[in-house]
């Protein structure tokens, strides 16, 4: 994979900062919800990741950190109803 230059990081960071997924730590959390795919084409963040997901950005982050990605534990997926 190609490396980011600084003001694409800068950017990917921004967009997590607005998605409000932590990286700052020694792993970058994922989430279900960060399964969404940016497909609003009015949104602010269309034109950078229209059809990416917020899972696969910070992802790239982390990659570009030398970070790792760990999931959220969602056992109460498995709840009952």
């Amino acid at each position: 994979m190609e490396k980011m230059s600084e003001e694409q990081l800068d950017h990917c960071k921004k967009f997590l900062d607005y998605m409000d997924v932590d990286y700052s730590g020694d792993s970058i959390m994922l989430t279900s919800g960060g399964n969404g795919i940016i497909m609003n084409s009015k949104s602010q963040w269309y034109e950078s990741f229209g059809g990416h997901s917020i899972n696969g950005v910070a992802r790239a982050v982390a990659e570009e950190l030398g970070k790792k990605t760990t999931w959220e534990d969602e056992g109460y997926c498995d709840s009952e109803y």
